[in-house]
């Protein structure tokens, strides 16, 4: 159970604020806030109340719908042509190039 009050007091040595939902947290509190909701100090509320500007403001009820995520597409792998893998292949490196030459002048 919840309760707002119309002006600012204190209970049991809390000070409550006008549009400011609170909950009951006692049993002795329970006491109090109808003595107070007699009174026309507080009024009782049966779920959570939100406050803009002062004033009340009801809870529509929200549509919930699941949003659904485009679904990404694999990229394709970039695939090197036939030809350069044979291209790497055939490459020489200097090291391996200087080794021929010494190599074939014997």
């Amino acid at each position: 159970m919840y309760f707002t009050v119309n002006t600012l007091i204190k209970i049991e040595g809390k000070p409550y604020r006008p549009c400011v939902c609170y909950k009951v947290e006692s049993s002795a509190m329970e006491l109090t806030l109808e003595r107070l909701c007699r009174e026309g100090k507080a009024q009782k509320h049966e779920q959570f109340v939100f406050f803009c500007n002062g004033k009340p403001v009801e809870q529509k009820a929200e549509k919930f719908e699941p949003v659904e995520k485009p679904v990404k597409k694999a990229k394709a792998k970039k695939v090197a042509p036939k030809d350069f893998a044979k291209e790497v292949k055939e490459v020489v490196t200097p090291v391996e190039y200087e080794t021929k030459e010494d190599t074939e002048d014997f």
